[in-house]
């Protein structure tokens, strides 16, 4: 007869008796109703930050028992959020979802929410507070570019200034659009310029639209900044209807006059 060692028989007792337990814990949670709990709290805190898009994920945990399920989750304006990995969470199971909140131009603290509604019946809204401090070494005064009453084919000019906020030299590179080609825009900034603490420099833009109706077009100042590597400018243009243009958007032969 095979003679089982005492320790060996205790260890074996042990873990059939820590398995059988789990398993009644677990069937135990199932009778209780599903809970929604978020890792971290209920606020996402980027603390001190540059200009820019911060990103990070949220994570959900049905803490209580049964399937917790996620019918909406609804970000404010200012934040966006990508689709949830699961809508319908198993007691102790977790879903994540990628939050992205775009502070770009702006200065000092910002908040936004994002709302998650879940069939939690002891609170089935709950607000999630998005926040950061934001700190910009370079600010553009105003923080756009805007030219009114503007013919297709003629120019316009409009000017901004830019100033270095911080206690250090800031090199800024000359605009590079990333927007609209619907007109011809040049800058009288042509190379790099380095500002010293305090200092300010004034940007202008003359534009010529190239169609009626042009989208905006939107520039971008690289610097070496570690806050502020890049300051976003966006140009905007309104232009009036001009003579030679009838209704329909056609232009008369060249050398008949409008309406003949």
């Amino acid at each position: 007869m095979r003679i089982i060692p005492f320790s060996t028989f205790l260890f074996g007792s042990l873990f059939a008796f820590a398995a059988v337990s789990c398993q009644k814990q677990g069937e135990g949670n199932q009778d209780l109703p599903p809970t929604l709990g978020i890792v971290g709290g209920d606020t996402l805190d980027w603390g001190e930050v540059g200009s820019g898009k911060l990103e990070s994920v949220l994570q959900l945990v049905n803490v209580g028992g049964g399937t917790l399920r996620i019918t909406q989750v609804k970000p404010s304006c200012g934040c966006t959020t990508t689709a949830i990995d699961k809508e319908e969470v198993a007691s102790g199971d977790t879903a994540t979802i990628g939050v992205t909140m775009d502070v770009t131009g702006r200065q000092g603290d910002y908040i936004k929410h994002i709302t998650i509604t879940t069939n939690d019946s002891s609170e089935a809204t709950r607000r999630i507070t998005l926040k950061a401090h934001v700190v910009q070494d370079l600010i553009a005064d105003p923080g756009y570019l805007a030219i009114a009453d503007l013919k297709p084919g003629e120019k316009g000019s409009a000017s901004i200034t830019l100033r270095n906020v911080s206690d250090k030299p800031i090199t800024i590179q000359k605009p590079k659009e990333v927007g609209s080609t619907l007109m011809t825009v040049k800058f009288d900034m042509t190379g790099p310029t380095t500002l010293q603490p305090g200092d300010s420099l004034q940007v202008t833009a003359t534009a010529v639209t190239l169609n009626p109706a042009p989208a905006p077009a939107q520039y971008i100042f690289a610097t070496d900044s570690e806050m502020t590597p890049e300051l976003k400018v966006r140009l905007n243009v309104h232009t009036i209807a001009d003579a030679t243009v009838d209704a329909s958007g056609s232009t008369p032969p060249i050398g008949i006059p409008p309406g003949k």
